[in-house]
């Protein structure tokens, strides 16, 4: 036990010596890889950039359609220490007072252009969050495109894509401490957006506003996250970070262990 085989010119199995990688039983295959982490710029931006868009109440009979299905927002926080996907009710019957969604994009050029995408994670570190509709909240990861990578203005608020890029992370599921990272695992479509020569860009949005789904109306409500983005100021580096495991293409090399 313990030791590998690999075919020899004559096709005899002869002991292979050098680095073994370790074997993931449950998956039936070799664990390795690179582990590669990648930032968004920050002010000013030269390849990449974090915020978000936030469109606000236009009246008493702004309704959760009129704010959702807009074109361009109200107000750009793109150089803001933290962002701020939310919904959020008015105060007057069935008014509906912001709608806020979040741009994270991240430089992965650098990834080798025939490694595999294995596993990647985006984490965020919230600062605060509110849920207090009569239905839980939730976040959703999505793609995104801006006009451009280095800059996020008014006309981008409609530039989110609504496929899941990961498992939608509930609000009451997420810590809001300002230091300990919060993570939505890639699903395989979002691991096919992890570029491996230009930007990767990913956007968050309450899950309400995604699905197109308002909830229960009440007086001034909330569902909302605060996260530290590439400007943060907090303790240590709470920066937004892509975390991506990519594999080289394989050798070629056939091992057998026992």
């Amino acid at each position: 036990l313990g030791v590998a085989y690999v075919p020899g010119p004559s096709g005899t199995m002869t002991a292979y010596a050098g680095r073994l990688w370790p074997v993931n039983p449950g998956r039936g295959q070799f664990e390795w890889g690179t582990v590669s982490t990648f930032y968004p710029d920050g002010d000013p931006e030269t390849t990449s950039v974090d915020g978000d868009l936030q469109n606000s109440n236009g009246g008493p009979d702004t309704t959760f359609a009129l704010l959702r299905d807009r074109t361009t927002s109200d107000t750009s926080f793109e150089s803001d220490p933290t962002a701020r996907p939310r919904v959020a009710s008015g105060g007057l019957t069935n008014e509906w007072n912001i709608f806020s969604r979040a741009f994270l994009l991240f430089d992965t050029s650098s990834l080798p252009d025939t490694d595999t995408i294995e596993s990647a994670t985006m984490d965020i570190v919230l600062t605060a969050k509110t849920d207090n509709f009569t239905e839980a909240g939730s976040m959703s990861m999505v793609t995104s495109s801006p006009a451009s990578n280095t800059a996020i203005v008014l006309t981008d608020y409609d530039n989110f894509g609504t496929t899941k890029q990961a498992t939608d992370r509930t609000i009451a599921g997420l810590t809001a401490d300002s230091a300990t990272y919060q993570s939505f695992t890639l699903n395989a479509t979002g691991l096919t957006n992890v570029s491996k020569t230009g930007i990767s860009k990913y956007g968050i949005r309450s899950t309400f506003d995604n699905d197109n789904t308002p909830p229960t109306w009440g007086g001034d409500l909330f569902s909302a996250i605060t996260f530290a983005t590439a400007e943060e100021i907090l303790a240590g580096d709470k920066r937004p970070k892509l975390v991506v495991t990519h594999v080289a293409a394989a050798s070629g090399k056939f091992f057998a262990v026992f």
